[in-house]
């Protein structure tokens, strides 16, 4: 009787040093603006108009290392959105990586402007995403303007946040 050769199964190669020193200031950011979302800008805006400052992290990571990691971060923030907040899985990080996308590809890089932008295009696209699952019905005007409104203030808060992306990621 003869016993079959085993051949073991390799395990994959740990991550590259490179890969490891790429994604631990991206997880710094991310739980920092987890925090700051969750502590701080819920008491910001007035009349419940709070800015989304996983949003400004997702627009301040977006332009600081391109598309992919734009839209790799906006996934990850989207999940953790969808956990803070009662909106159906998977509606935020949607519409977080599409944000971390479109914001990595277009070459304005004013922080202000992007953070807008964010803001205004990640809330309506959440908005629509929820929606279109049938988890809630589209907004009224008046949850449309706080929107605007808190995007507004995030807008005002993306300068510092900008900065503290550039210098965490490598960037000048």
């Amino acid at each position: 009787m003869t016993v079959a050769s085993v051949t073991p199964v390799a395990s994959p190669p740990p991550p590259a040093p490179a890969l490891r020193r790429r994604l631990a200031p991206l997880a710094a950011i991310l739980a920092s603006a987890v925090v700051a979302e969750v502590a701080v800008a819920s008491h910001l805006g007035p009349a419940g108009a709070a800015p989304d400052l996983l949003l400004v992290s997702v627009a301040a990571v977006a332009a600081a290392a391109g598309p992919e990691a734009g839209a790799a971060y906006g996934f990850a923030a989207g999940m953790a959105a969808d956990l803070l907040v009662a909106t159906p899985a998977g509606c935020s990080a949607l519409a977080f990586t599409a944000v971390g996308w479109a914001l990595g590809r277009v070459t304005v890089r004013a922080p202000a402007r992007c953070a807008l932008l964010a803001g205004l295009g990640g809330g309506a696209l959440v908005a629509a995403a929820t929606t279109v699952v049938g988890a809630a019905p589209f907004p009224a005007p008046a949850a449309l303007l706080r929107l605007a409104l808190g995007s507004g203030i995030g807008a005002l808060l993306a300068p510092p946040v900008f900065a503290a992306v550039r210098r965490l990621a490598g960037r000048p």
